[in-house]
Parts: structure tokens; C-alpha cells; sequence
């Protein structure tokens, strides 16, 4: 179970700052 967390936490993390990354890019996007 612990080795379980600690190998999903980062692909969490990761794709939880891609997600944002995205998410500001596109709003830039519209605003141009």
C-alpha cells in the first residue's frame, strides 16, 4: 500500500501541474 502511494503521488502531481500549465495556456489563448 505504501509503495503503491508512493509511486502514484508523483504521476499525481505531474499531471495535476499539466493540467494547469494547460488550463492557463488556453485561457491566454482566448484572451489573445
Amino acid at each position: 500500500m505504501a509503495n503503491l502511494f508512493v509511486f502514484y503521488t508523483p504521476n499525481l502531481t505531474s499531471t495535476t501541474v499539466a493540467n494547469r500549465v494547460r488550463f492557463i495556456s488556453n485561457l491566454q489563448q482566448s484572451l489573445l
